[in-house]
């Protein structure tokens, strides 16, 4: 049903192109931000996320760009530098876009821990989607190993850093007819299941700087 045929790759290139990509410390929302604001960073799936359902748990931001990749914010590492992104948390979802212009899966755990290490604050990192569109590549079966090794990373950074899980999160009915982007259902579930998260993870980080673990 979501065979990839050459067309789909030829727009999946053009719309992954690194000029598309916003440079962060100088958008209005990195300029103007709360340092004890929730930022969330991606591509689309991040971009249409309603994050106003998440605003019960703190403030929130939404720097999400279409077709962002890990490979992006590694070429582009001098304009985003986001060693200096002050905020409370970052909630990371990126990595699916990589996996659709058939970057090696090992590269994109690679990358992807390198551009995590640039970032300072507490990490709460959301699982790539095993979209069914995702499904049909041949690095799919690669997947697994990939969100583990990203794990291994997370988990190393201390109990301020944590990796959501994904997994049999969705149903087929929960994605667009293109089998990558999420219908409401889809995002109810990701929010519910994020809020939960964060509502976690503050404790943590208010605990961690009250005892001067950060």
């Amino acid at each position: 049903m979501y065979k990839i045929s050459a067309l789909v790759k030829r727009i999946l290139n053009h719309y992954s192109s690194p000029s598309q990509i916003l440079t962060i410390p100088d958008s209005d929302e990195y300029v103007n931000m709360d340092k004890n604001t929730t930022v969330f960073l991606g591509g689309s799936i991040v971009r249409r996320w309603p994050l106003q359902d998440l605003q019960d748990v703190g403030k929130v931001i939404n720097m999400g760009r279409d077709s962002l990749r890990v490979d992006d914010l590694i070429q582009l590492q001098n304009r985003t530098k986001l060693e200096t992104l002050e905020a409370r948390q970052v909630c990371f979802y990126c990595g699916s876009n990589d996996f659709f212009q058939e970057i090696d899966p090992k590269d994109i755990s690679t990358n992807t821990i390198n551009v995590l290490k640039c970032i300072k604050c507490p990490i709460l990192y959301i699982n790539i989607i095993p979209s069914p569109f995702l499904q049909e590549f041949s690095a799919y079966p690669h997947l697994q190993n990939t969100l583990d090794t990203i794990d291994e990373y997370i988990k190393s950074r201390g109990d301020t850093s944590k990796t959501i899980s994904t997994k049999d999160l969705f149903s087929s009915s929960d994605f667009q007819l293109d089998g990558v982007h999420l219908r409401d259902s889809g995002y109810e579930k990701l929010t519910k299941c994020v809020k939960k998260e964060l509502i976690v993870h503050n404790s943590i980080i208010d605990l961690a700087k009250n005892t001067f673990l950060m």
